[in-house]
């Protein structure tokens, strides 16, 4: 009979799985509370290797997040291609159903969102610098851009930005309050949370055609 040789997951495989590890506790608010000893035995990776890779509970926290915030920054990036030749509403809705699609398929962004933000410490800046702070400026130019056309409403970035980015990681985010309240699991009304906050969104923001009496007199 052969003896059974335990297999230690290499460094980048130690790396990659502590990193899982420490999504899933960023996942359910759990991340701050737990030993890194721990995290580190349910990953199968030895203190050791956990000390290589990173030398302190931040180091692991940023690693992190730029892995989960890596999809949606891509997906962003490969959306501006599509924002061209679109009008001002159909590229502030394309943007919208990116993100709202992204939240359900990444729960680990949606719950940074929601519970990082929420006081003022090194992990905010940090935050901003690297993640929310390019997400948000994707937004609002599109807003600004859709209020120079005339197709949008001028409502105030600081406004619109800020109640869609919590509207839809907040519902995904907050999937227990969700179910409890509604007895419904928000990761099977991706659709349906899309086509409400585009309803909402839209026909708050979208300007009111002027008459043409009235487009002419300001053309002159």
């Amino acid at each position: 009979m052969k003896a059974v040789i335990a297999q230690h997951p290499t460094r980048g495989d130690a790396r990659a799985a502590l990193v899982r590890e420490a999504q899933e506790a960023l996942r359910t608010n759990s991340f701050d509370a737990q030993a890194l000893a721990a995290l580190a035995k349910r990953a199968g990776v030895s203190q050791p290797l956990l000390h290589y890779h990173f030398r302190s509970r931040e180091d692991l926290w940023r690693a992190a997040v730029t892995d989960a915030f890596a999809p949606l920054e891509a997906a962003f990036e490969h959306a501006s291609a599509e924002l061209k030749g679109l009008a001002a509403a159909g590229r502030l809705e394309l943007l919208m159903r990116r993100f709202v699609l992204f939240s359900a398929q990444h729960p680990v962004v949606a719950a940074v969102i929601v519970t990082e933000t929420r006081r003022e410490g090194p992990r905010l800046q940090w935050l901003l610098d690297h993640h929310l702070a390019p997400l948000h400026r994707t937004v609002d130019a599109v807003l600004a851009m859709g209020v120079a056309e005339g197709g949008l409403r001028p409502l105030p970035e600081v406004h619109v930005t800020q109640a869609f980015v919590f509207a839809a990681a907040g519902f995904f985010a907050c999937a227990p309050l969700v179910e409890r309240l509604y007895g419904v699991d928000p990761a099977s009304l991706v659709d349906a949370h899309a086509d409400a906050l585009v309803t909402l969104f839209l026909s708050g923001l979208r300007a009111e055609a002027k008459p043409a009496r009235e487009r002419a007199r300001r053309l002159r």
